[in-house]
């Protein structure tokens, strides 16, 4: 295999093998990088030779891409998503169907379907049970305490974040509706129920977080009327404290769009880590935290205060009978 034979065209595969040093690095910063790519070949060596592999390929995802048609492409053969995922870095094995612009996928080279015996059992990695043992305070699964009370280090579960199918576009419209909120009405001629429906399933983000965070920062749910200005920064993404404010974020659909995708990013980062039985702590309004779950380093990652997350965990509780 080599680059001009690539059924990929612009110089979108990296060609390297699973000995050598892969690409580093990811657009944005939003992908692994080099070395957790490598990392992760690295770790199914015994696999790949028994598949018959020669080396390793790397492809840096594009907007619009899907494993199914990066695999068409390269493979001539949609269905061998199925087969690379064990290859791949935790953040990408996790959750397959969800991939962002600058990430690398790893496409091992002259790997067959018939050759790979373990299509049913994607290798995902996960943490060997003396590392989980080392990172103990990790919030199981099913543990809903965090709606019981505010918890500093468990602010939100997974679930609750990641749970992207709890309300449809008209589910969304009808609660919108009942608080007599500004969103229920057509914003620049589009539905912002839409809008927030649309961003939760692409980035795989709870629709009732986005609509919580929108009444915490600029009270768009209680609303009835609102100025363009809070409309255009709805959610505070680009809003930094110095008063600086990116206007590539402005505008309603660029709010909820960017938001999903940044609690999703964050998220993924601390599920890796902690599947890897890293201990996450994070320094917040000047005292450590070690975080119990994703959810939460994703949500200080958004907001950065004891305050803040206070203030959605109170409203949260609040809609929660409303939803």
């Amino acid at each position: 295999f080599n680059a001009a034979a690539s059924p990929f065209s612009g110089g979108e595969v990296a060609i390297g093998t699973s000995g050598s040093a892969a690409p580093s690095g990811s657009a944005g910063g939003k992908g692994p990088s080099g070395s957790a790519i490598q990392e992760s070949a690295s770790a199914q060596a015994t696999s790949a030779s028994a598949d018959g592999i020669t080396g390793m390929d790397y492809y840096r995802v594009k907007a619009g891409d899907s494993l199914s048609k990066i695999c068409e492409k390269y493979y001539g053969n949609s269905g061998m998503w199925q087969h690379i995922i064990k290859y791949q870095a935790t953040s990408i094995a996790a959750t397959p169907n969800l991939i962002f612009p600058g990430q690398l996928i790893v496409l091992p080279r002259g790997l067959t379907a018939a050759a790979d015996s373990n299509v049913n059992k994607p290798s995902v990695t996960t943490p060997s049970s003396s590392s989980a043992a080392g990172n103990a305070e990790i919030a199981p699964p099913g543990d809903e305490s965090w709606q019981e009370r505010f918890q500093q280090d468990y602010v939100i579960s997974d679930r609750a974040l990641t749970n992207s199918g709890t309300m449809s576009v008209a589910d969304i419209q009808k609660f919108l509706a009942s608080k007599n909120s500004v969103l229920a009405q057509p914003y620049r001629g589009s539905s912002p129920a839409q809008m927030i429906y649309d961003a939760a399933k692409k980035y795989g983000i709870n629709p009732q977080v986005i609509l919580t965070r929108l009444q915490c920062e600029q009270g768009l749910i209680s609303k009835s009327t609102a100025t363009q200005h809070k409309l255009d920064w709805a959610l505070g993404v680009g809003c930094y404290d110095s008063g600086n404010w990116n206007q590539k974020f402005k505008g309603f659909e660029k709010q909820v769009e960017y938001a999903a995708q940044t609690y999703r990013r964050h998220y993924n980062d601390a599920k890796a880590r902690l599947d890897r039985g890293e201990q996450v702590v994070m320094t917040i309004d000047g005292k450590q935290v070690r975080v119990k779950n994703a959810a939460t380093y994703s949500f200080y990652k958004y907001c950065p205060h004891f305050q803040g997350n206070k203030l959605f965990y109170d409203v949260w509780r609040g809609y929660r009978s409303k939803f």
